[in-house]
């Protein structure tokens, strides 16, 4: 996760030197004036920031045909890393309209933060957070007069991804769920105990708790590493068994030799990008 010097939650340590106090004053007040460009950015152009409740989320806009489909990225829980640059712009090149959005705490690949609700933990599938995600992803659905939103998610972003199709149903007519653990208190179980991971995280949704309300329109694409010690393919298997149960078109695709993040370099994913966006 990307750190970064907010005004008033910073506290100045005693003894500290006129030089370094400048030096801060000088990086808090430009967090100031980019935050203050971001909340321009919110009003004046939709392409590169979306108001919501409590702050603005910054985005990354490759729309080049209105009207059509729209695919909307959201990152993982360590940022919008140089891991997703590869596939997001073979998606782009391959003339499907894309966002890229940053959640609230994070920066765009140019540099730019959203805000909004704290992002300061992990703990943070929020519904504070989910409910600033689906606004944004209602008002990109309006601005680009997208005739098929799509959801595209890895890791956290896929968890995000997963609760949005059920807390706010129509947002997305599908999802393309790249390393999904689904159900967020076991999969933070599994990390405890795998990995010596911090445990459960009591302030999070979980999508499990809202496949009951996904549309029966709805087409889900979920792919995991074959070797992915992180999200294992159980997880995802559970919840697209769970869908396919309920009649809801649901696929697991499970991608040899790869783990948790080589499994988004996958041409395999954009093969499900561009199934996603047919009607």
């Amino acid at each position: 996760m990307v750190s970064d010097l907010r005004i008033g939650r910073t506290a100045m340590p005693s003894g500290i030197c006129v030089s370094s106090a400048a030096a801060l004053l000088a990086i808090a007040l430009t967090g100031a004036f980019s935050a203050s460009a971001l909340a321009e950015d919110c009003e004046a152009d939709p392409n590169q920031a979306l108001s919501v409740a409590g702050g603005c989320l910054a985005i990354e806009s490759h729309v080049s045909r209105p009207g059509g489909p729209l695919v909307v990225f959201i990152h993982g829980d360590s940022g919008i890393s140089r891991r997703y640059t590869g596939q997001l712009d073979r998606i782009r090149d391959s003339g499907i309209n894309l966002v890229v959005l940053a959640r609230p705490g994070f920066r765009t690949r140019d540099g730019r933060m959203s805000t909004g609700p704290d992002s300061d933990t992990y703990d943070n599938y929020t519904p504070a957070v989910i409910d600033s995600l689906g606004s944004a992803l209602r008002q990109l659905r309006k601005f680009h007069n997208a005739s098929r939103p799509v959801l595209f998610g890895h890791s956290g972003g896929a968890m995000i991804s997963g609760i949005l199709m059920g807390r706010a149903p129509g947002v997305a007519e599908a999802a393309v769920l790249v390393a999904w653990a689904c159900n967020t208190p076991k999969w933070r179980a599994w990390r405890e105990l795998s990995a010596g991971k911090s445990g459960n995280w009591p302030n999070s949704l979980s999508a499990h708790d809202y496949l009951d309300q996904y549309p029966a329109s709805s087409r889900i694409y979920a792919l995991t590493g074959d070797v992915d010690d992180n999200t294992k393919p159980s997880f995802a298997r559970a919840c697209v068994e769970a869908l396919r149960a309920r009649n809801i078109k649901a696929t697991l695709e499970i991608v040899e030799r790869s783990g948790h993040n080589r499994v988004m370099r996958s041409e395999k994913v954009l093969e499900a990008i561009r199934a996603a966006v047919k009607p």
